[in-house]
């Protein structure tokens, strides 16, 4: 028996005479079991995605090589107008030259209706081009009317399935005494997996919000970089190094003007298909007057809760 077969096998052990399958590596080999079959179904509804683009696309092509040739057809008809304007231009130059050199009244006569003929089948010839002509334009917008439907139907249906990044951010412990802490969780709410390349919070006291959010951000840290499946959290927490002071409540409360307790993060990712860019920021602040025994207090920012 190969390896890979006895370990599909339960896991037993030996009470007396019986053999006991392990409960514990029933459970972990279903869980791994749902994982691949998870892992499997998210490939074939991509597969199948791919499949819907293709044929979006190839109808785009389409409609474009028709619109090309319908172009072509129109330059064609009007070149076949030109040449017959030229004919009777020719012929009625002629009939005027025969007429200065006297060769005859009835040729003359013949060459005059001649050309009032011809005159005659340009002006039609003209009438049916300038009609097949409107057709023609016609075609080409609803043709180009076609295509651009089409391209916004893929770009619709890439967008819709691209990952999504909703975020979470609040303060505990903003009490005398106490240590705040700032937890911030990030989620995959879309379809496709997302990787991040940098998530960072800050906190604090500040006059207003920062003009420029990104320079608080700047550390000596490692850039925090992930996969987010559709559906996956990711979290950061931050405690702060000292207690609340009572100095510091009264900077929150507002008796020293312009002085606002802050906490902000953001998340930059980029998705796996597309690697098109993305970043969702979030934030609260502190008002004093808010803060209840059953609400902390903190309300959302009017700046910089914002996500592309």
């Amino acid at each position: 028996m190969s390896d890979q077969e006895q370990a599909n096998l339960p896991h037993f052990h030996r009470e007396g005479d019986a053999y006991v399958i392990d409960p514990q590596q029933v459970q972990i080999e279903a869980a791994r079991r749902l994982r691949e079959d998870e892992q499997h179904e998210f490939a074939r509804k991509q597969v199948k995605t791919n499949r819907s683009l293709v044929v979006f696309t190839g109808l785009l092509v389409g409609c474009t090589l028709v619109g090309a040739v319908i172009s072509i057809w129109q330059a064609t008809i009007s070149q076949t107008a030109a040449n017959a304007a030229k004919d009777a231009a020719e012929t009625a130059h002629q009939a005027l030259i025969e007429t200065r050199t006297g060769s005859g009244v009835q040729d003359t006569h013949t060459l005059a209706q001649q050309a009032v003929t011809q005159a005659i089948q340009t002006t039609n010839l003209a009438k049916a081009t300038s009609t097949q002509a409107a057709e023609m334009r016609d075609s080409v917008r609803q043709a180009s009317r076609l295509a651009s439907a089409t391209e916004k139907a893929n770009a619709n249906m890439v967008a819709a399935d691209r990952p999504w990044i909703g975020g979470h951010i609040e303060v505990t412990n903003f009490e005398l005494g106490k240590r705040p802490t700032v937890s911030t969780v990030f989620t995959n709410s879309g379809k496709r997996p997302a990787k991040v390349d940098v998530s960072f919070e800050r906190s604090g006291f500040y006059s207003i919000f920062p003009f420029n959010p990104d320079s608080q951000f700047i550390s000596n840290e490692g850039a925090s970089t992930n996969i987010l499946v559709p559906g996956q959290p990711t979290s950061m927490t931050s405690t702060s190094e000292g207690v609340l002071r009572q100095a510091d409540l009264d900077l929150a409360s507002g008796m020293y003007p312009f002085q606002t307790y802050f906490a902000f993060a953001k998340i930059e990712d980029r998705d796996l298909q597309t690697n098109e860019s993305h970043f969702t920021h979030v934030c609260i602040y502190y008002i004093s007057r808010l803060k209840t025994s059953s609400d902390p207090g903190f309300r959302n920012c009017h700046p910089y809760n914002e996500a592309n």
